[in-house]
């Protein structure tokens, strides 16, 4: 029998922060990214890099509305999906240099 991987999502909240931290890696994804980049500023974002951001996701991770799901294939952590309102990602709509 072909075993079928089962996949299922749940909210990022402080019960699941530990399977963010292994999807995201050692580094916090980009380099420190954490998954901020587009919630912040370009100037916030690399103030906060690293531990700062980390810090960040954490907060929001925290409220009553998960800032988006942790992705499991078979139980383990796997991916991540970021997701809110547009105002959640102010610098998708800000123009970068």
């Amino acid at each position: 029998m072909i075993h079928a991987p089962e996949l299922s999502v749940r909210p990022l909240a402080a019960d699941t922060w530990e399977d963010f931290e292994t999807v995201m890696g050692a580094r916090g994804g980009a380099g420190g990214c954490w998954c901020m980049h587009w919630r912040l500023s370009i100037a916030e974002w690399m103030e906060n890099k690293g531990d700062g951001n980390k810090a960040a996701m954490r907060a929001l991770a925290e409220r009553d509305t998960p800032p988006g799901v942790v992705g499991y294939l078979d139980a383990e952590p796997v991916a991540w999906c970021a997701f809110g309102y547009r105002s959640d990602f102010p610098a998708c709509s800000a123009r970068r240099s």
